[in-house]
């Protein structure tokens, strides 16, 4: 089984970088991970049309950005880590607002978008994992649940380490440790309710592809995910607020 927090630090930061270079607008399109885009991508080739999409901006970028995915080794882990970035973007737009710009300008992370109407909207990281499912054989359906697990300890401990330290070191923002942690847990609850809420219905990708995503796994991945953010909820509640002398600064 390919270990996917491997794949995270040693390929997914340039597959990310080189999609994210092709953004339009800051946006990566979701059909951009479709196989039916691809399907018409290399239709476009063989008929030396690319180049004539340059007039439609939205149209080229989707293309380009799916002509970068197609290439990567790992498109269901590419997913998955993609998943994490916005999930956790959203979440601190969500919960702390007032925070977003100065976030933004740490992570500049890529945003979700659609096409035509909706290519300037933020889509549910969720329809990433669909669309993943799409990437997966049998075999690698079964691996999926504890490469998701990895992924999910990894980043709900990366996002705590971010908001408790990383952030207000490079940022002077947040300085006490009380409202770092009351930041974590309003971020925390956003993800669990995203999470849950899209756990109990079948998400449409149909927009985007007429592939049949897996959606008996999607919901069995997004349990695990609300589980483990409950428990990582019930550890940040029972962290100790500091409140007095410089200690309280990251501690």
């Amino acid at each position: 089984m390919e270990d996917p927090i491997k794949y995270y630090k040693s390929q997914f930061i340039d597959d990310y970088t080189n999609i994210q270079a092709e953004g339009y607008f800051g946006h990566v399109s979701l059909r951009s991970f479709s196989p039916e885009e691809y399907e018409e991508l290399k239709e476009h080739k063989r008929n030396n049309q690319l180049n004539s999409f340059r007039n439609f901006l939205s149209k080229y970028y989707i293309l380009t950005q799916t002509e970068i995915f197609q290439s990567f080794s790992s498109k269901h882990l590419f997913l998955f880590c993609y998943f994490f970035y916005v999930l956790f973007d959203q979440a601190v737009h969500s919960a702390i607002r007032e925070e977003h710009k100065h976030f933004e300008r740490l992570t500049n992370y890529l945003k979700l978008g659609g096409i035509l109407s909706t290519s300037g909207v933020n889509f549910h990281p969720g329809h990433l994992i669909l669309m993943a499912t799409l990437y997966m054989d049998e075999e690698d359906k079964l691996k999926a649940k504890p490469q998701f697990k990895r992924l999910a300890d990894y980043f709900l401990e990366d996002y705590e380490s971010f908001l408790l330290h990383k952030y207000p070191e490079a940022t002077g923002r947040l300085i006490h440790f009380k409202s770092r942690k009351e930041a974590l847990i309003k971020i925390l609850k956003k993800m669990n309710d995203a999470t849950k809420a899209s756990g109990r219905y079948d998400m449409a990708i149909n927009l985007f592809t007429s592939h049949i995503p897996d959606n008996r796994l999607y919901s069995k991945l997004m349990d695990i995910l609300s589980t483990k953010t409950d428990n990582k909820l019930l550890e940040t509640w029972l962290l100790p607020a500091f409140t007095k002398g410089p200690s309280d600064k990251f501690p």
